[in-house]
């Protein structure tokens, strides 16, 4: 993944997720964590995009939180991109070539966390996150 092919936001939410990460005290930095600040991230594309949805936004982070709390922790080490979050991008890049964009974008990270295939979609769709209704 090319840091100068994506927008600033998805650039400063990567980095956010990597903090998040190392704060609760976890090497990899997987996709849970990115749709974490992405829900959190000020004057992102995101959150108006769930509140345009009608997502219960504190319900949502919540359920965020609860999934980055149940991935391992360890004491030492350094943080590397897990394979929830490298299918991610992948998958983020891709809905920016389909849609014929620069630059890979929150949203794009946002459609591709709610891919039948990212482990997120379920609780995605469970808060009526879908394709069809972030576009």
């Amino acid at each position: 993944m090319n840091p100068d092919k994506m927008t600033h936001k998805a650039s400063e939410a990567l980095q956010d997720a990597q903090r998040v990460a190392i704060e609760n005290g976890q090497q990899a930095v997987e996709s849970w964590h990115l749709l974490l600040v992405l829900t959190e991230q000020p004057d992102g594309v995101v959150r108006p995009i769930l509140d345009k949805i009608g997502v219960d936004v504190a319900t949502f982070g919540a359920e965020l939180k609860a999934q980055v709390a149940r991935l391992p922790k360890v004491q030492g080490g350094h943080t590397y991109m897990g394979g929830s979050l490298s299918a991610l991008l992948t998958q983020g890049q891709a809905h920016t070539d389909r849609l014929q964009d620069d630059y890979l974008s929150t949203e794009h990270l946002l459609l591709a966390a709610s891919g039948e295939q990212a482990p997120s979609a379920s609780i995605l769709r469970r808060h009526g996150i879908t394709t069809d209704s972030i576009l």
